[in-house]
Protein backbone atom coordinates (compact mmCIF):
# COMPACT_ATOMS: atom_id res chain seq x y z
CA UNK A 1 0.00 0.00 0.00
CA UNK A 2 2.91 2.17 0.81
CA UNK A 3 4.49 1.65 -2.50
CA UNK A 4 1.30 1.95 -4.59
CA UNK A 5 0.68 5.41 -2.35
CA UNK A 6 4.35 6.40 -3.45
CA UNK A 7 3.52 5.52 -7.01
CA UNK A 8 0.28 7.67 -6.90
CA UNK A 9 2.28 10.76 -5.58
CA UNK A 10 5.17 10.21 -8.33
CA UNK A 11 1.97 9.71 -11.10
CA UNK A 12 0.11 12.99 -10.18
CA UNK A 13 1.76 15.62 -12.19
CA UNK A 14 3.01 13.14 -15.72
CA UNK A 15 1.21 13.74 -18.03
CA UNK A 16 0.70 9.83 -18.46
CA UNK A 17 -3.12 10.30 -20.12
CA UNK A 18 -3.52 10.30 -23.96
CA UNK A 19 -7.08 11.62 -25.22
CA UNK A 20 -8.44 12.87 -28.36
CA UNK A 21 -10.30 16.12 -26.82
CA UNK A 22 -12.45 18.13 -29.60
CA UNK A 23 -9.94 16.32 -32.20
CA UNK A 24 -6.83 17.24 -30.89
CA UNK A 25 -4.78 14.64 -29.46
CA UNK A 26 -2.37 15.27 -25.96
CA UNK A 27 -1.52 13.93 -22.89
CA UNK A 28 -3.01 15.06 -19.48
CA UNK A 29 -1.54 15.22 -16.44
CA UNK A 30 -3.61 12.71 -13.72
CA UNK A 31 -4.32 15.54 -11.78
CA UNK A 32 -6.28 16.81 -14.32
CA UNK A 33 -7.84 13.98 -14.64
CA UNK A 34 -11.20 12.81 -13.54
CA UNK A 35 -14.24 9.80 -13.36
CA UNK A 36 -17.26 10.59 -13.39
CA UNK A 37 -20.33 9.45 -15.05
CA UNK A 38 -22.91 12.17 -13.63
CA UNK A 39 -21.26 15.44 -14.38
CA UNK A 40 -18.80 17.44 -16.22
CA UNK A 41 -15.96 19.55 -14.01
CA UNK A 42 -14.61 22.46 -15.39
CA UNK A 43 -10.86 22.22 -16.05
CA UNK A 44 -10.59 18.17 -15.65
CA UNK A 45 -10.86 15.41 -18.20
CA UNK A 46 -13.85 12.80 -17.69
CA UNK A 47 -11.95 9.56 -18.62
CA UNK A 48 -14.77 7.57 -18.31
CA UNK A 49 -15.94 8.77 -21.49
CA UNK A 50 -12.86 7.60 -23.18
CA UNK A 51 -11.54 4.19 -21.31
CA UNK A 52 -15.03 3.38 -19.84
CA UNK A 53 -13.89 -0.25 -19.54
CA UNK A 54 -10.42 1.00 -17.11
CA UNK A 55 -11.40 2.39 -13.92
CA UNK A 56 -9.71 0.06 -12.38
CA UNK A 57 -6.77 1.04 -14.00
CA UNK A 58 -7.16 4.59 -14.08
CA UNK A 59 -8.88 4.81 -10.07
CA UNK A 60 -7.12 2.47 -8.34
CA UNK A 61 -3.30 2.03 -9.74
CA UNK A 62 -2.97 5.68 -11.42
CA UNK A 63 -5.15 7.34 -8.74
CA UNK A 64 -7.85 9.24 -10.52
CA UNK A 65 -9.96 11.16 -8.69
CA UNK A 66 -13.52 10.33 -8.53
CA UNK A 67 -16.74 12.36 -8.63
CA UNK A 68 -17.06 13.91 -5.04
CA UNK A 69 -20.12 16.17 -3.05
CA UNK A 70 -17.04 19.15 -2.80
CA UNK A 71 -16.47 19.64 -6.61
CA UNK A 72 -20.15 19.66 -7.47
CA UNK A 73 -21.04 22.01 -4.71
CA UNK A 74 -18.32 24.10 -6.51
CA UNK A 75 -19.57 23.83 -9.63
CA UNK A 76 -23.02 24.70 -8.80
CA UNK A 77 -21.27 27.58 -7.24
CA UNK A 78 -19.62 28.66 -10.10
CA UNK A 79 -23.08 27.94 -11.92
CA UNK A 80 -24.52 30.62 -10.03
CA UNK A 81 -21.94 33.42 -10.86
CA UNK A 82 -21.92 32.68 -14.35
CA UNK A 83 -24.29 32.45 -17.68
CA UNK A 84 -25.28 28.34 -17.21
CA UNK A 85 -28.34 27.48 -18.61
CA UNK A 86 -31.28 26.84 -16.62
CA UNK A 87 -31.09 22.75 -17.92
CA UNK A 88 -27.65 22.63 -17.04
CA UNK A 89 -28.15 23.94 -13.29
CA UNK A 90 -30.96 22.06 -12.90
CA UNK A 91 -28.85 18.51 -13.41
CA UNK A 92 -26.48 19.91 -11.21
CA UNK A 93 -28.96 19.85 -8.75
CA UNK A 94 -29.67 16.61 -9.44
CA UNK A 95 -25.86 15.31 -8.69
CA UNK A 96 -25.41 17.18 -5.50
CA UNK A 97 -28.78 15.65 -4.44
CA UNK A 98 -27.53 12.25 -4.77
CA UNK A 99 -24.16 12.60 -3.37
CA UNK A 100 -25.81 14.55 -0.22
CA UNK A 101 -27.48 10.85 0.28
CA UNK A 102 -24.40 8.75 -0.40
CA UNK A 103 -21.25 11.03 1.45
CA UNK A 104 -21.81 12.01 5.21
CA UNK A 105 -19.59 14.86 5.00
CA UNK A 106 -21.54 18.09 3.49
CA UNK A 107 -20.59 21.68 3.65
CA UNK A 108 -22.76 24.68 4.70
CA UNK A 109 -25.30 25.63 2.11
CA UNK A 110 -24.96 29.24 2.64
CA UNK A 111 -22.93 29.41 -0.46
CA UNK A 112 -25.29 27.88 -2.56
CA UNK A 113 -28.16 29.83 -0.81
CA UNK A 114 -26.57 33.50 -1.89
CA UNK A 115 -25.68 31.78 -5.17
CA UNK A 116 -28.34 32.26 -8.59
CA UNK A 117 -28.66 28.83 -9.03
CA UNK A 118 -32.75 28.11 -8.54
CA UNK A 119 -34.73 27.98 -11.51
CA UNK A 120 -37.87 30.19 -10.24
CA UNK A 121 -41.11 29.94 -12.56
CA UNK A 122 -43.09 33.21 -12.63
CA UNK A 123 -47.22 33.23 -12.41
CA UNK A 124 -46.33 34.74 -16.25
CA UNK A 125 -44.29 31.77 -17.43
CA UNK A 126 -41.05 32.88 -17.49
CA UNK A 127 -38.38 31.16 -15.48
CA UNK A 128 -34.95 32.64 -14.48
CA UNK A 129 -32.38 31.59 -12.26
CA UNK A 130 -32.56 33.66 -8.63
CA UNK A 131 -30.92 33.13 -5.47
CA UNK A 132 -32.75 31.74 -2.08
CA UNK A 133 -33.81 35.63 -1.13
CA UNK A 134 -36.63 35.40 -3.43
CA UNK A 135 -40.02 34.64 -2.38
CA UNK A 136 -40.55 31.14 -4.28
CA UNK A 137 -42.42 28.40 -2.93
CA UNK A 138 -42.08 24.64 -3.43
CA UNK A 139 -44.97 22.46 -5.06
CA UNK A 140 -45.23 19.27 -3.19
CA UNK A 141 -48.52 19.20 -3.78
CA UNK A 142 -50.11 19.40 -7.26
CA UNK A 143 -53.30 20.32 -6.12
CA UNK A 144 -52.06 23.02 -4.46
CA UNK A 145 -49.82 24.12 -6.97
CA UNK A 146 -52.81 24.19 -9.53
CA UNK A 147 -54.43 26.37 -6.96
CA UNK A 148 -51.96 28.97 -7.00
CA UNK A 149 -49.57 28.41 -9.99
CA UNK A 150 -50.93 31.87 -11.27
CA UNK A 151 -50.63 33.99 -8.50
CA UNK A 152 -47.12 32.94 -6.75
CA UNK A 153 -43.49 32.22 -8.03
CA UNK A 154 -42.37 28.76 -7.57
CA UNK A 155 -39.16 26.32 -8.01
CA UNK A 156 -39.19 25.32 -11.86
CA UNK A 157 -39.57 21.59 -10.66
CA UNK A 158 -42.11 19.11 -11.04
CA UNK A 159 -44.12 17.77 -7.68
CA UNK A 160 -42.78 14.58 -8.33
CA UNK A 161 -39.13 15.60 -8.92
CA UNK A 162 -39.94 17.74 -5.51
CA UNK A 163 -39.74 14.39 -3.72
CA UNK A 164 -36.86 13.05 -5.02
CA UNK A 165 -35.04 16.22 -4.12
CA UNK A 166 -35.60 16.34 -0.75
CA UNK A 167 -32.02 15.63 0.62
CA UNK A 168 -31.24 18.90 -1.60
CA UNK A 169 -34.13 20.86 0.18
CA UNK A 170 -33.53 19.77 3.33
CA UNK A 171 -29.36 20.31 3.46
CA UNK A 172 -30.16 23.94 2.22
CA UNK A 173 -32.93 24.69 5.04
CA UNK A 174 -35.83 25.54 2.61
CA UNK A 175 -38.55 22.95 3.69
CA UNK A 176 -40.34 25.82 5.29
CA UNK A 177 -40.99 27.06 1.80
CA UNK A 178 -43.38 23.24 0.63
CA UNK A 179 -46.69 24.83 -0.32
CA UNK A 180 -48.15 22.25 1.83
CA UNK A 181 -46.84 23.67 4.91
CA UNK A 182 -47.47 27.49 3.85
CA UNK A 183 -51.41 27.22 2.90
CA UNK A 184 -54.09 25.83 5.34
CA UNK A 185 -56.63 23.47 4.23
CA UNK A 186 -60.33 23.95 5.20
CA UNK A 187 -63.60 22.06 4.19
CA UNK A 188 -66.86 23.71 4.18
CA UNK A 189 -70.36 22.64 3.44
CA UNK A 190 -70.93 23.46 0.07
CA UNK A 191 -72.85 26.62 -0.59
CA UNK A 192 -72.52 27.71 3.44
CA UNK A 193 -68.85 28.83 3.45
CA UNK A 194 -69.80 29.69 7.40
CA UNK A 195 -70.45 25.89 8.51
CA UNK A 196 -66.81 24.11 9.11
CA UNK A 197 -66.92 20.53 8.60
CA UNK A 198 -64.88 20.59 11.43
CA UNK A 199 -67.61 22.00 13.56
CA UNK A 200 -68.30 19.85 16.98
CA UNK A 201 -71.80 18.70 16.03
CA UNK A 202 -69.44 17.33 12.97
CA UNK A 203 -67.07 16.24 14.35
CA UNK A 204 -66.62 12.77 12.64
CA UNK A 205 -63.51 11.66 15.53
CA UNK A 206 -66.56 11.58 18.07
CA UNK A 207 -68.82 9.51 15.84
CA UNK A 208 -65.74 6.85 15.23
CA UNK A 209 -66.65 4.65 17.53
CA UNK A 210 -70.62 4.14 16.56
CA UNK A 211 -69.22 3.81 12.31
CA UNK A 212 -66.94 0.93 13.40
CA UNK A 213 -69.31 -1.38 15.45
Amino acid sequence: MFRLTTLRKAFEDEALVHVVLNGASGWFKVSQCLWSTATQIRGMIALNDYYDTLKGFFVNFLGVKTLNLQMVFNKLKEQGAGQSSIEKVKETIWVLNSLLQSEKEHPSPKAILESSVFPVRYPDGSVGLRTSATAFAIADRKHLYDSFSNQAKFLDFSTNDILRLEHFFKWAGLENRYLSRSVKEISTLRGDPDRLISHPDRDVSRKAHGLLR
